[in-house]
């Protein structure tokens, strides 16, 4: 069972971030439905020379290799438009020239993912597997202490005992005194 606490942050958290998701989901849609081409204000169509000369102008720049054109990237859908290049992510090059839009796409898409997948298996650590952990470290450190209580009542009546019977050799021998103590 989840303490109270615990899992009011847990679905705090889960409630925040499937919001997070649908805002950001609301906002692709809207830019998407979108069809204003991106105003050409980082001078990106002057460094049509090149791939290296267009990507290394700005970040804002992209390379097309079917048209042999530098553009504005419209940051607000995965892809330009159809006009300014073809509709595969294979003919653009954005930051570098070596790799392929659509390479840096699933690249970028796959480490997203699994950012997601390992903020997803901390937060079930954090708020679901680590207290059950710890009530199991308690309950086994309270075993350990009564067992420990156990033996040592145990040791300290074996103690009496061999008292008393080296008190009773002690006696029948009459050697009683402080030197045969340490027998």
């Amino acid at each position: 069972m989840i303490p109270g606490s615990m899992a009011n942050q847990f679905i705090s958290i889960i409630v925040g971030l499937l919001l997070a998701t649908v805002t950001i989901t609301n906002i692709h849609a809207e830019m998407m439905t979108s069809t204003t081409p991106v105003p050409d204000q980082y001078n990106c169509s002057g460094h049509s020379d090149s791939c290296d000369d267009c990507v290394k102008s700005s970040v804002h720049c992209y390379f097309c290799y079917k048209t042999k054109r530098c553009g504005v990237y419209p940051f607000a859908s995965l892809k330009p438009f159809p006009s300014d290049c073809s509709d595969s992510l294979s003919d653009l090059a954005w930051r570098t020239c070596v790799i392929p839009m659509n390479v840096l796409v699933i690249v970028f898409g796959s480490l997203a993912g699994l950012l997601v997948f390992i903020i997803f298996i901390f937060l079930i650590w954090c708020c679901l597997i680590r207290p059950c952990v710890r009530r199991c470290n308690e309950r086994d450190n309270d075993k350990w202490q009564r067992n420990r209580l156990r033996l040592e009542e145990i040791q300290s009546t074996r103690r009496q005992q061999r008292q008393q019977q080296r008190d009773v050799i002690k006696a029948k021998y009459g050697l009683d005194g402080p030197k045969y103590e340490k027998f």
